[in-house]
């Protein structure tokens, strides 16, 4: 496939209605993240990182939390901020059951999206030498 980006393009969604079709979605959009910021350095950002380090090192926390309870009050921190984040966002601009529906589906979604991030890096690295 050939990929390219135009900022004037516009997309029409189509959201899917079934939560897992919707995390397939969002995994298969993180796939494609790594070749993106290939071809487009303005997408090496910091959102690009944040999102190919996030799992890593929320892993990592999980691993390490028997050595030490500090490492699991890390990572439940690091959960719960992804959470805050989008709770903020429904404050703002959602009402009614939206408020509470946002934040839980949105924190999934990124999630989905940085686990495709980073086997979208893992095929990149295999897949373009």
């Amino acid at each position: 496939y050939l990929l390219r980006f135009d900022r004037e393009l516009w997309v029409y969604h189509f959201h899917p209605l079934k939560l897992s079709s919707l995390l397939r979605k969002w995994y298969n959009y993180g796939k494609s993240r790594p070749l993106l910021a290939r071809k487009h350095r303005e997408f090496r950002g910091l959102g690009y990182y944040s999102r190919l380090l996030y799992l890593p090192c929320l892993s990592l926390l999980f691993l390490l939390s028997p050595l030490n309870p500090l490492f699991l009050l890390a990572a439940i921190v690091q959960i719960t901020s992804l959470f805050a984040a989008y709770l903020y966002i429904s404050l703002r601009n959602c009402h009614g059951l939206m408020l509470l529906v946002f934040p839980f589906i949105h924190t999934l979604k990124q999630i989905a999206h940085m686990a495709g991030h980073i086997a979208g890096m893992k095929f990149y690295i295999f897949h373009t030498q």
